[in-house]
């Protein structure tokens, strides 16, 4: 008796597997190949419009470059865009719908694709619900009327914001290959930086001096990591955002000789208005730190910067002393005033004297004896000589045979004879 049980579930399964092939092929006809838009050999969308429930866009193809028209012209992600280009040319068909029922899903109001190649051909779409098995979506052409079954891998992108599909990129030059860069400050200060030929960055505005290279790559580092991570609204002004009269300004020129300036505007919870190519979007900029383009805090204008190797004589006067410190690091021969000491007591007055660079600019005409005097003599026979002239109780002019434009701190005279002296001290 259970043996005929058994093949009677069987037969059972067999009729019910029987119906269900029956009623698939006479429902739907499998057409793997058909797809939404045929194209012929080179045909390209250049045109897509979508509405969703963010509302209607439009995006358009020029010279093989995608850009938003609609809702507003702006610049369009174009790795996104080129998906969803591509999502149309391969838009392939699971199956077609033979038999009516009473309702797909589809609705004027819910996710329509159209689509235009550059040869005029066109074709809409209407998007409705999920099948059944919930990986697949009702697609009706417009056109024709017939109703189809796509995989929803086809659908998702078409689902986006406009924002998301904004080029996000800030950057319309090429940031790891600077060459120049003007910063204004909210005060209107401006300062030109220049790369020199051997790599190092150099003030040429409002003076010429060697700056900083340390601070500036390291200020470009967090630079080039700004990226628009959203847009604001469209009822945000441009006194709102601060755009109207800007904060900061930064001009850029790229080896290739191209050129864009970024704006930043208001921070607000933590995300600034950057304006470049004439689009504002919101960036993440807590990292940037604009005082590192001061000019008072990137002047590193070093006469007596050097390696102690390439050192004969250092005649150091002023202030009521007089300091002769001789130097042979080959013979291991190191004397201040004719005494003894040692290599390590006079690396750390070197240190002292290589940093004995300038803090501001000053132009002035200052002539005369000066208040102290270093005199190097190089062991190729060269010499330099630094002239320090008192500007007021805390720095001093400098002056080293181009002029007297900047100006040091007096601590840093102060401390070089601090730590000759506790050489001779032993």
């Amino acid at each position: 008796m259970r043996k005929y049980k058994g093949l009677l579930i069987l037969l059972v399964i067999f009729a019910l597997l029987s119906g269900v092939y029956f009623y698939l092929t006479n429902t739907q006809n499998t057409n793997i190949s058909q797809k939404i838009l045929t194209l012929s050999g080179g045909e390209e969308v250049v045109e897509i419009s979508v509405h969703n429930t963010y509302g209607d866009m439009k995006f358009a193809k020029t010279d093989g470059i995608w850009e938003i028209v609609e809702p507003g012209v702006w610049s369009a992600d174009q790795t996104k865009l080129g998906t969803m280009e591509s999502l149309l040319s391969d838009f392939s068909i699971n199956r077609e719908i033979t038999e009516e029922i009473e309702d797909y899903g589809f609705s004027e109001d819910g996710l329509s694709i159209g689509m235009k190649t550059a040869k005029g051909k066109e074709k809409t779409i209407l998007i409705g619900d999920k099948t059944p098995s919930q990986s697949q979506y009702y697609v009706k052409d417009l056109d024709t009327g017939s109703i189809f079954v796509v995989d929803m891998g086809y659908i998702s992108m078409f689902a986006n914001s406009p924002s998301s599909l904004r080029d996000k990129t800030l950057f319309t030059v090429n940031e790891n290959d600077l060459t120049a860069i003007a910063y204004s400050d909210p005060e209107g200060e401006l300062i030109v930086l220049q790369m020199d030929e051997e790599g190092n960055w150099t003030i040429q505005y409002p003076y010429v001096a060697t700056a900083r290279s340390i601070e500036v790559n390291e200020f470009l580092v967090d630079f080039r990591q700004l990226t628009s991570t959203n847009f604001p609204d469209e009822s945000v002004t441009r006194e709102e955002m601060g755009l109207d009269d800007s904060l900061h300004r930064i001009q850029l020129l790229d080896g290739d000789g191209n050129t864009q300036e970024i704006v930043f505007g208001n921070t607000v919870d933590g995300l600034t208005y950057v304006e470049q190519s004439g689009e504002v979007s919101l960036a993440f900029t807590v990292d940037l730190d604009f005082a590192a383009l001061d000019e008072a805090s990137l002047i590193y204008e070093a006469p007596l910067k050097t390696t102690l190797d390439q050192i004969s004589q250092i005649v150091v006067e002023g202030e009521g002393v007089s300091y002769t410190i001789d130097v042979d690091v080959d013979n291991e021969f190191y004397q201040v005033n004719g005494i003894d000491v040692s290599r390590g007591d006079t690396a750390s007055f070197f240190l002292r004297y290589i940093n004995m660079f300038a803090m501001g600019y000053d132009p002035v005409g200052v002539s005369g004896i000066p208040d102290c005097t270093i005199k190097t003599e190089y062991i190729d026979g060269n010499t330099l000589d630094l002239n320090l002239y008192k500007r007021d109780d805390n720095t001093y002019y400098m002056d080293y045979g181009l002029g007297v434009e900047f100006y040091l701190d007096k601590d840093r005279w102060d401390t070089l004879l601090v730590w000759i002296a506790l050489a001779l001290a032993g």
